[in-house]
């Protein structure tokens, strides 16, 4: 799946805890590694994808932005021309669904090719 993935993506939806969150922002994907980037700054992030869960599991090993060094546990799925990403916060469970709850800290971003 990572090279579905390869290029850039415009994030279209992002949530936090149920929450609306961020200035607009693109992913820009190659090989292992994606950065994430808005007019005041740029992440870089290395993942994994696990295509023997389902949905497939996306661990996200942040290397330049605020949880360097942690680790986000979460899913990812492409359909089409959309790619959906949900993640937890660092040392919290991976979530199941695409869903960000306004009782937690819940990720999920919605991007478009």
């Amino acid at each position: 799946m990572s090279f579905l993935l390869d290029g850039t993506w415009q994030i279209t939806k992002a949530l936090k805890g149920g929450i609306k969150v961020g200035e607009p922002a693109r992913l820009e994907f190659s090989g292992d590694t994606f950065r994430r980037i808005t007019d005041s700054s740029t992440w870089v992030r290395r993942f994994k994808i696990d295509e023997s869960n389902s949905p497939a599991w996306f661990t996200i090993y942040p290397e330049t932005d605020p949880f360097k060094g942690e680790t986000l546990l979460g899913i990812v799925k492409v359909e089409g021309n959309t790619l959906s990403i949900c993640h937890s916060s660092p040392g919290e469970p991976r979530p199941e669904v695409f869903h960000s709850p306004s009782d937690g800290e819940i990720v999920l971003s919605v991007s478009q090719r």
